[in-house]
């Protein structure tokens, strides 16, 4: 009887800058991101594990319809975990485009580059941040909603291909509302993001699978942080929520997995198909 092989649990990380950016930037190699905690987390338990993040600043839900074959058809994971959201939620009217090209982190250097994105470019930018700032204090912040709706529904189309590749546990995380800083620069941002927030429920309700969930955020971080603020640069986690959350994907990743039979041993889950 060959010995029983434990399978490693094949975890894929997908979102924006929250997955991977810290508010502390520049700060000790310690300073783990979610995906790095949680891959800590389950091989700290015994659990072989390999997680692979795929996230990249200001990336978008509809963009993850283009690169999903690649990352879910031949690796086949066991669970997905997609943070999007956040950054549709955060500009009343501002292209995408603009502001990647204003806080680009490709730029090359040279003088007349560097002069064109510390005047030109900055003072444009800024400008146009400053009138946003004022129109999203005086208008309907949702005035644009049916934008968050079409992010609920790529979401949900997402969900619905990656289930057909052996249906894998899925968290969709729930978005935190900005600091204050942020919210002093979009003012709106907070009520779009609830509204975001209701449109992700709302659709996992609708999916109604059991191993598609909603990843309350709140709830991991309620009572741990005393009067810390989760994202102290508006819009990024602090190292220490970035640990709770992966501790906590960590564990609901692990009450998942007891649940799995092929995770258990292979030959044991081969037995177990031959019977049925």
């Amino acid at each position: 009887m060959p010995e029983a092989v434990r399978l490693p649990i094949r975890v894929l990380v997908k979102g924006a800058s929250e997955v991977v950016l810290t508010s502390e930037i520049g700060g000790p190699r310690t300073d783990f991101a979610l995906g790095r905690v949680l891959e800590a987390g389950l091989l700290s338990a015994g659990q072989p594990a390999e997680v692979r993040v795929n996230a990249v600043p200001s990336d978008l839900a509809r963009m993850a319809l283009r690169s999903w074959e690649r990352e879910v058809l031949g690796w086949s994971p066991d669970v997905v975990i997609l943070h999007y959201g956040h950054y549709e939620s955060i500009h009343l009217f501002l292209p995408r485009w603009l502001e990647r090209h204003a806080n680009s982190k490709r730029s090359r250097p040279g003088r007349i580059r560097t002069f064109y994105r510390r005047t030109v470019l900055r003072a444009i930018w800024i400008g146009l941040a400053k009138l946003q700032a004022r129109s999203d204090a005086a208008l309907d912040s949702t005035m644009l909603g049916w934008r968050l709706r079409r992010v609920a529904a790529d979401v949900e189309r997402l969900i619905t291909h990656i289930q057909t590749v052996g249906s894998p546990l899925v968290l969709v995380m729930e978005i935190l509302p900005p600091g204050r800083r942020w919210q002093a620069w979009m003012p709106g941002l907070a009520e779009r993001t609830a509204v975001m927030n209701e449109h992700f429920a709302s659709m996992v309700r609708g999916i109604d699978k059991p191993n598609v969930r909603i990843f309350s955020v709140s709830n991991v971080l309620a009572d741990q942080l005393a009067d810390e603020e989760p994202k102290p640069d508006g819009g990024h986690y602090s190292v220490t929520v970035h640990r709770l959350i992966g501790e906590a994907l960590c564990r609901e990743i692990m009450n998942w997995a007891a649940t799995q039979g092929h995770l258990e041993s292979w030959n044991r889950a081969r037995e177990h198909g031959a019977e049925t």
